[in-house]
């Protein structure tokens, strides 16, 4: 008897305890490490309840009513309007696999295989996924339907220094709505460097950790979410991540016999250094402070963020297809503070 396509349809939807072990390879993914999806997928990311975008309120200042006073004291009620909102437009991703009734008939005695292709177009399917999300996620699209990238919300600067910067992402007006020079503390820190050396490269990260380690009194410091991922690093490109090891083995007499004691455990004023092989390309040398409780990933309802569904082709009598969906969803930002940049220029694209 043939195999229907709604039986395929059933085998693609159900879970094959018996053979779970992949008979293949994985090839696929050019990249030596990912940072993005690991991030957005986050066991405590923050999700909204709806809408037609993302929005976020911000307190860009007091109330400057406060003095001192002596005995019988009068005072003058004012209201200070000292709020914005910003605004973020929702992005969702999909990707697709298929197999078709034939390739089942083919296999029927070999019910490993069968599981093995599933496996493979599915792993095939979120690769994909996996590759545009951390092309787009470190990235500054001028287009709306993809996500607003780390080099949207972090800006560059050729300044000497780091410090706050008014700058805006190339094809720009605003970010999340708001513009930086017209709203008090709507930046980033980011500044110039030439080299790694104490007194400029390293000299800057230290400016950079301190200028972006704010901890507000009036709302109680929550300490960074305990988490597999890191909740706050440096992130660069390989090189510059191989010239920071390569200073710190130079300031550290007791080495041992490790000839690279310091691949993969790099910090600058304890914040960790993370090589990322995506920025390898950017001739800018970027040094990204991020906190990733500040630059955080939002999404509509609780739906799992990698919805699976298989269904017949409607084109395709034979041959169902399984539908892979990210939700709506984007990276945000609140405070754009807590996020610094180094650069050896300022190319913001």
């Amino acid at each position: 008897m043939a195999i229907q396509v709604t039986d395929l349809v059933d085998l693609l939807n159900s879970t094959t305890a018996k053979y779970t072990r992949d008979t293949f390879e994985d090839l696929s993914l050019p990249l030596q490490s990912y940072v993005m999806i690991p991030q957005i997928l986050r066991k405590n990311m923050e999700s909204e309840p709806g809408g037609t975008s993302l929005k976020f309120d911000l307190m860009t200042g007091t109330n400057l009513n406060a003095s001192a006073v002596g005995f019988f004291y009068k005072r003058d009620i004012a209201a200070v309007d000292n709020s914005i909102q910003g605004d973020v437009p929702w992005s969702r991703y999909q990707n697709h696999y298929a197999m078709e009734t034939g390739e089942v008939e083919l296999n029927a005695r070999y019910p490993e295989k069968i599981v093995s292709l599933k496996s493979m177009r599915r792993a095939g399917c979120i690769g994909d996924l996996v590759k545009i999300v951390e092309t787009d996620g470190w990235g500054n699209s001028s287009s709306a339907l993809k996500i607003k990238g780390v080099r949207h919300w972090i800006v560059k600067s050729t300044a000497s220094a780091p410090a706050l910067t008014a700058n805006l992402p190339t094809g720009y007006t605003s970010i999340a709505g708001i513009i930086p020079s017209t709203a008090n503390n709507w930046m980033n820190h980011a500044g110039a460097f030439t080299t790694i050396s104490e007194d400029d490269g390293i000299a800057k990260m230290r400016k950079t950790a301190f200028l972006c380690d704010f901890r507000n009194p009036v709302k109680k410091y929550v300490s960074e979410i305990a988490s597999s991922q890191p909740d706050r690093g440096w992130y660069m490109g390989y090189d510059i991540a191989a010239d920071i090891e390569k200073y710190l083995k130079t300031q550290n007499e007791q080495l041992g016999n490790e000839a690279d004691p310091f691949r993969g455990k790099g910090k600058v004023s304890g914040v960790s250094v993370y090589a990322v092989p995506h920025l390898d390309d950017d001739s800018d040398d970027p040094m990204y402070l991020i906190d990733w409780s500040k630059l955080y990933a939002k999404r509509v309802g609780d739906k799992e963020w990698l919805g699976e569904n298989s269904k017949q082709h409607p084109d395709y009598p034979t041959t169902a297809v399984t539908d892979i969906v990210l939700p709506f969803f984007n990276l945000c930002c609140h405070n754009r503070r807590h996020l610094g940049v180094l650069s050896k220029t300022a190319n913001n694209n």
